[in-house]
């Protein structure tokens, strides 16, 4: 329609609204009603499918880098904000404000961009003409708020990264030292894969489902030196076990024990480690008191479960898994010892067998010891523990 001259727009009811472009007078016979489109198309192309948009950020980022379509008043807001799936190059938030800081429509500008007291005010009803502007206003602020907690936690990250290669290159020993390690399951693979050729007609049978949970080591020191992020993959397949919170707490547990960190008679400084939010794996009663057993069986001095702001879960992890399946990609693989040399290709990664022994019943060893947290911990983030055995949230 724009190339025959014509600009079309909806209603909200469905309706089709033309107008030519630069006063071009409308010429019903140079096209057909929307009607008639739809009807043609679903009778002649129906195979055609046009897909939605797809966002490279989250919801709320993309409500805030295009508030001109949620907000028509932009005076509360001084810079758009825009940020990639990483949170990174983020702008602050500035709200215009007056002399004694408080803006035209009442809210309290903030200079912290680190968490500190936002003095961020929900907009009342005399702060908007309508109902829906209000929610407007409300569902821009709460994106404002969404794009600076994601930019601080995601500085808390690289921090903790920071600290952890740190004391590595230093050498520092084990009760001075900080930890920091990434939790993450990859995606899933299959048992046997055909990457070389067609599988025929094996293609319609259930392939056995193969899991590799990834651990990184961000203060890991190589042979040559080097201190940077190294990857080890618990790979199992699905008779082995689930991916559920018993397996990553046991996993995890295997990882330091491999690593030689926990000690009965010395205490490690800090352990850190990162997750992204998903509930059914790694945000759960089972899952968090594991850092309360860590600390109160004094393996380490500090105890910190770090969860990533949802849409900004992008970790180290999910570039080593693109190590991990190199090899994993290019070749047909039927048993799972090939498939553990194929992915223990790369430098920076080392795949573990997992064998069902590995396994624990964690859950049922946290019943005894700590209260149930069910709907309790939903809107934190970061789980601290440190001085005593008390949950900072």
């Amino acid at each position: 329609m724009e190339t025959l001259g014509y600009a079309v727009t909806s209603r909200p009811n469905g309706g089709i609204i033309v107008r030519g472009i630069g006063g071009k007078a409308i010429n019903q016979e140079e096209f057909v009603s929307f009607a008639t489109y739809c009807r043609k198309w679903k009778a002649n192309y129906p195979q055609l499918k046009v897909s939605r948009p797809v966002e490279d950020i989250c919801q709320y980022c993309y409500v805030f880098a295009n508030r001109h379509r949620y907000l028509a008043n932009h005076s509360p807001v001084e810079l758009c904000i825009e940020c990639d799936d990483d949170g990174d190059d983020i702008n602050v938030v500035r709200l215009v404000s007056d002399a004694d800081g408080v803006n035209d429509n009442g809210i309290h500008s903030d200079t912290d961009a680190l968490g500190g007291d936002t003095n961020m005010k929900t907009v009342g009803p005399e702060c908007a003409t309508t109902t829906v502007a209000e929610e407007r206003e409300v569902l821009l602020l709460e994106a404002a708020i969404h794009v600076r907690m994601a930019r601080a936690q995601r500085l808390l990250y690289q921090t903790k990264i920071d600290a952890a290669v740190k004391d590595a290159e230093a050498g520092k020993g084990h009760a001075e030292r900080v930890y920091t390690f990434v939790v993450d399951y990859g995606q899933n693979m299959e048992l046997p894969v055909y990457n070389q050729e067609q599988p025929g007609c094996t293609y319609y049978y259930s392939p056995l489902s193969v899991y590799n949970l990834g651990v990184v080591n961000h203060g890991h020191t190589y042979e040559d030196g080097q201190v940077g992020a190294h990857m080890y993959a618990h790979v199992y397949h699905e008779g082995v076990g689930k991916k559920g919170a018993n397996n990553v707490s046991s996993l995890i547990v295997k990882t330091l024990q491999l690593l030689n960190l926990l000690h009965d008679d010395e205490a490690g400084f800090e352990l850190n480690i990162v997750f992204d939010n998903c509930s059914g794996q790694n945000k759960n009663n089972t899952v968090l008191k594991l850092a309360a057993w860590l600390k109160a069986m004094n393996y380490f001095k500090s105890v910190n479960f770090i969860f990533l702001i949802v849409g900004h879960t992008k970790n180290a992890a999910d570039r080593l898994f693109n190590s991990l399946k190199d090899e994993y990609c290019k070749d047909n693989i039927f048993r799972m010892e090939v498939l553990a040399d194929s992915l223990n290709k790369s430098d920076c990664v080392s795949v573990i067998p997992t064998s069902p022994k590995d396994f624990f019943n964690y859950d049922d060893l946290f019943k005894d010891l700590y209260q149930n947290l069910t709907r309790q911990v939903k809107q934190n983030h970061i789980f601290a523990f440190f001085k005593d055995d008390r949950f900072q949230l």
